[in-house]
């Protein structure tokens, strides 16, 4: 059985359908899922399965970017550029910490 609604995507801010899933799981394994829920002060089992979900969702796109990182490091192509690449990218974050604070 599916539900749709509107909810807010917290990573892009935009008003996204949300569906329902009906999900079975043995007494020990939902009662062990509510206890977590309210141990890490979710409101609902709902709130706390999501943001399980988001998290591997974000640990995904993390080992994503990691493999493209690596893939590029071992090419030879950005050899000898990553000093240089630190630097400005460090000077450019300088400039802005100091923009926000007024400087």
């Amino acid at each position: 059985m599916l539900n749709d609604r509107q909810g807010i995507n917290e990573d892009q801010g935009r008003v996204a359908t949300m569906t329902s899933l009906n999900l079975s799981l043995p007494e020990p394994m939902r009662a062990f899922v509510e206890a977590q829920a309210l141990k890490c002060g979710y409101d609902t089992v709902a709130e706390y399965l999501q943001a399980l979900i988001l998290e591997a969702q974000k640990h995904e796109e993390s080992e994503r970017l990691e493999a493209m990182l690596l893939e590029d490091l071992n090419s030879g192509r950005a050899e000898g550029s990553h000093e240089e690449y630190w630097e400005r990218f460090r000077a450019r974050l300088r400039e802005r910490h100091g923009r926000a604070n007024g400087q």
